[in-house]
């Protein structure tokens, strides 16, 4: 049985079922800035300015004193009708819904009347009132600004829609004109080049997690991706890709933390214990850099094997394994639990030379996983002479081993 098996291209079913993170978009800044806006609260632009928050203006100058109709409570009361957290467009309907157009009744003698002149005259006029809890109440211009604190030019716009029979809508970040802007014809390009890599599945877990290459990363892939499509180089940059990325796909690099060194982890749960002084820390420290130290040594001798096993044909380079002891029988019954079930052992062998990955089973009424001449022929002996009868290797030299524990 070969290890390839297990690997195949990405699929649609593996850009769905899950994704390593979740968008928030209330916790983005942009979002906070434009609800603060809403409410009328102070925040900070986007050119890194303090804007202070909404409050009333000051009185009007008109004949009238508008402002002086209504008390400091009534104001408030005013105010917060428009700023209790409506969207820009609601708040603009709320606004254009106090204002009434009125055709212009009479107007002055003026010396020129020429077209230019009547293009420039105004054709209706505009009044303006305040939402008074069930009442409205006529006010002039200004007051109206001060009441609501918005500005000259927002009224001239509803002002000008209102006179052409329009509902305001908020445009803004709306148009099409996007130069580079991602289209998804380059969000397929990206898909395939994704699903492109192989990946492998660990076997240990309730959920199946798949694995890219440990080599690889979301820097490699983006630029693997810019060197097969130069003409993206400026559309798409590395945080779109890493953004699609982690939204689209569940994939992980390397592999699972499963069957972790015992030494590694012993010392590693010292170093995390708070108990210890650091003299002890320091110690652990340095016992587990001279530990690791010896396990990069072991690793560049099974680097060194691999290169002569496909340089030299009479040279074969062998690892093998045992995988996690499996129960015998797997069943969802209660009783189960409390017997004692048949275990099963998975032993494995790669081929250095080829990448190729062979297993063996056998329970342990066949075999155990002991030493002894007994269990050592019934079970790897056994799983190593069928591997030399499948590739047709045979020892001519004698063996040339490797131990992988390092304590």
């Amino acid at each position: 049985m070969s290890s390839d098996d297990s690997s195949s291209a990405g699929s649609e079913s593996e850009r769905t079922e899950g994704k390593k993170r979740t968008r928030n978009p209330e916790k983005w800044k942009v979002n906070k800035r434009k609800l603060a806006r809403q409410v009328g609260k102070a925040y900070i632009s986007t050119s890194r300015k303090f804007v202070e928050a909404k409050k009333i203006g000051p009185p009007c100058t008109c004949k009238l004193k508008c402002t002086s109709k209504f008390n400091d409570e009534e104001k408030q009361l005013i105010f917060s009708k428009l700023y209790d957290g409506k969207p820009k467009n609601e708040q603009d309907t709320f606004l254009q819904g106090l204002m009434e157009t009125k055709p212009i009744v009479r107007r002055r003698k003026r010396v020129a009347d020429g077209d230019e002149l009547n293009a420039k005259l105004r054709t209706a006029h505009f009044q303006y009132f305040v939402q008074k809890i069930e009442e409205r109440v006529p006010v002039c211009k200004q007051a109206f600004l001060n009441l609501y604190a918005i500005s000259h030019f927002r009224v001239q716009r509803l002002n000008m829609l209102l006179s052409k029979g329009e509902s305001p809508k908020d445009m803004r970040g709306k148009h099409s004109t996007r130069p580079t802007s991602v289209t998804a014809e380059t969000r397929t390009k990206m898909q395939m080049h994704i699903d492109s890599f192989p990946f492998k599945t660990s076997h240990y877990g309730a959920k199946d997690i798949k694995y890219l290459d440990s080599k690889l990363n979301v820097k490699i892939l983006f630029d693997l991706f810019i060197k097969k499509h130069p003409e993206l180089n400026n559309i798409v940059k590395y945080e779109f890709f890493l953004k699609y990325f982690n939204e689209n796909y569940s994939l992980k690099f390397g592999r699972p933390q499963v069957d972790v060194c015992s030494e590694c982890e012993r010392l590693g749960r010292r170093l995390r214990d708070k108990s210890l002084n650091d003299n002890a820390k320091r110690v652990c420290a340095a016992e587990l850099m001279v530990h690791k130290r010896r396990a990069k040594k072991f690793y560049s001798k099974l680097q060194e094997v691999q290169a002569l096993s496909k340089a030299h044909p009479e040279i074969l380079g062998i690892t093998f394994d045992y995988m996690q002891n499996l129960p015998l029988p797997v069943l969802p019954v209660q009783e189960i639990f409390y017997y004692r079930q048949l275990w099963v052992y998975a032993f494995e062998i790669h081929n250095l030379r080829t990448g190729d990955g062979h297993f063996y089973m056998y329970h342990e009424g066949q075999a155990l996983k002991g030493s002894n001449e007994k269990d050592f022929f019934n079970g790897i002996g056994s799983g190593i002479k069928n591997f030399g009868n499948t590739v047709g290797e045979t020892v001519k030299d004698g063996w040339d081993t490797v131990k992988d524990k390092l304590g």
